[in-house]
């Protein structure tokens, strides 16, 4: 991601000044991550994106937002899936259960 890297790669996110280049890219890019901290790092933006797929599953992605496509991209990936998916099919069970 060129823009990251140019903006927010950049910035010291412990000062104020980085916080406000993180919130000024976050602005400029709204539909680009699951959340906010998935925006202070590429390995942070995967790994968050993973989570809302391994908490949600296949399901998660309806097309009703941006990320949903990555979403897409890790479902039908089966060099995840094959590893991930049982793990990530229990997680999602637990969730079940305990709501």
């Amino acid at each position: 991601m060129g823009d990251w890297d140019k903006t927010v790669g950049r910035a010291d996110l412990g000062t104020q000044e980085g916080q406000r280049v993180l919130e000024r890219f976050l602005d400029a890019h709204p539909d680009t991550f699951v959340d906010d901290y998935a925006a202070t790092d590429p390995t942070e933006d995967f790994a968050e994106t993973f989570a809302v797929w391994c908490a949600l599953g296949e399901d998660g992605a309806d097309g009703s937002h941006p990320v949903d496509q990555r979403l897409h991209d890790i479902a039908s990936d089966p060099s995840v899936t094959s590893v991930a998916g049982p793990g990530c099919a229990r997680i999602r069970q637990g969730l079940a259960d305990a709501s």
